[in-house]
């Protein structure tokens, strides 16, 4: 059932990702745009002329990027997707830590592996 949900997921995650296509394209034109201004901006030797084109350059790949914000928001949902499914494909049990008392003593020194010895028993029934 699990696998299916998965699959059903995924199909649908896909139908969407193919529906933002010009959004992603719009996205990426866009950061190349704004990347591209920002670096002739930050070169030495530039007249006013130079300056004014790759702010107006760098004006309109942002306004490109905020069009493209359905993009954006693809682009989080997978990656928090990715990031759920990885996660929760990873999670082991971790080992049961009995924390010790301050004062030294160990009062419940034989339930420290109670996990253990609980996953041992309901194995061999």
């Amino acid at each position: 059932m699990r696998l299916i949900l998965l699959i059903i997921f995924g199909l649908i995650l896909v139908s969407v990702g193919a529906s933002l296509l010009g959004p992603l394209i719009a996205l990426g034109i866009g950061a190349a745009l704004v990347y591209h201004a920002y670096k002739c901006l930050v070169r030495p030797n530039k007249n006013a002329f130079s300056i004014i084109w790759w702010i107006i350059v760098g004006t309109a790949g942002i306004s490109m990027i905020v069009g493209a914000l359905p993009g954006f928001i693809f682009i989080g949902a997978v990656v928090a997707t990715v990031y759920f499914f990885s996660k929760r494909n990873s999670e082991k049990e971790a080992p049961v830590k009995n924390a010790a008392k301050p004062d030294g003593s160990d009062m419940f020194k034989e339930y420290e592996s109670f996990e253990a010895q609980w996953r041992e028993v309901s194995q061999r029934g």
